[in-house]
């Protein structure tokens, strides 16, 4: 987030839509300001659970784009439901960009672990 802060053009609008950093209480230098940019963090969560309307119409924008072909700014990394744990392996890693997706197919084999987890508090 700070190498992409300092990158901002003058007049330029960061959007957030990450939570690692907002969660961290990560600090923001204030120097961008005299840019006069704007910073602004998306919660997707915050919005599903407050804003039922908002929710809606950005998912009906969503669809109509996605059905209509059109491509995201981010790179798609796909993973089939038999590859989860490399897909989760990839996003701990921190070296993703763009979306880790996972896809489903009823061709798809999932491993199962019989190993039982014991006193892990979540």
């Amino acid at each position: 987030m700070q190498a992409s802060w300092k990158c901002l053009a003058p007049y330029g609008h960061f959007i957030e839509i990450g939570k690692a950093d907002i969660q961290a209480n990560s600090a923001l230098p204030t120097f961008g300001f005299a840019k006069n940019v704007s910073f602004t963090a998306i919660d997707m969560l915050h919005i599903a659970q407050t804003n039922h309307q908002l929710t809606r119409e950005l998912t009906e924008k969503t669809i109509t784009h996605v059905v209509g072909g059109h491509k995201g700014a981010a790179p798609l990394q796909l993973f089939g439901a038999s590859q989860i744990e490399k897909a989760f392996r990839l996003i701990q890693s921190g070296a993703n960009t763009g979306r880790v997706v996972l896809t489903l197919s009823p061709e798809e084999v999932v491993p199962v672990s019989s190993a039982r987890v014991a006193d892990v508090d979540f």
